[in-house]
């Protein structure tokens, strides 16, 4: 996206450059560039938006079967995947949102569970070093011990402290109580 911004905040300037270039050597020119530019740009950005929100939607669905637990929705994030094509192969910059959906898929997606009591500074801090140390695709939730999503469900405090659960598909790691701790964790794979 950053990318594509940076490209297209470039791409008026020159384009501008090359018409004002053309104008002075052939009388008409300049509507003629300016006229190829907005077509070509307009497809350009529809094929960008296009390969974005595909790319968007197959990152949902992984969130979604890592909530859930649901098959279908992991088996509809592996077929958006499929259709990505070459593309992540031979442009890995411009398929950041194709690899981020990837590598979730892979590797479970990781989900990180936090419990604790709204408004705790402990579980505050766990959520901020969730935010901050989960990989690409991870999904992280965070509520109240008894909660009913299925992601948060069977996990409880750790001696009364809020704690944070790293999960591979439903499957956690010992649980920490520590923002440090959690990273650690998260770092480990």
């Amino acid at each position: 996206t950053v990318f594509i911004s940076r490209a297209s905040a470039a791409g008026a300037p020159l384009g501008g450059a090359l018409a004002d270039r053309l104008a002075r050597r052939l009388p008409g020119a300049r509507i003629l560039v300016q006229a190829a530019g907005l077509v070509g740009g307009a497809a350009f950005v529809g094929l960008v938006a296009r390969a974005g929100g595909a790319a968007a939607l197959a990152a949902a669905m992984v969130t979604a079967s890592a909530l859930t637990g649901s098959d279908s929705y992991r088996a509809a994030a592996e077929a958006a995947l499929a259709r990505a094509g070459l593309l992540p192969a031979r442009a890995p910059r411009a398929a950041g949102h194709w690899l981020t959906a990837a590598e979730a898929l892979a590797h479970g997606p990781v989900q990180i569970a936090v419990i604790g009591q709204d408004g705790d500074p402990a579980r505050a801090a766990l959520e901020t070093q969730a935010w901050r140390s989960a990989p690409g695709g991870a999904v992280t939730l965070a509520g109240e011990p008894g909660a009913e999503a299925a992601m948060l469900a069977g996990r409880d405090l750790i001696d009364g402290v809020p704690a944070a659960y790293v999960c591979h598909g439903f499957v956690c790691d010992r649980p920490v109580t520590s923002a440090e701790d959690l990273h650690a964790q998260l770092r480990q794979g």
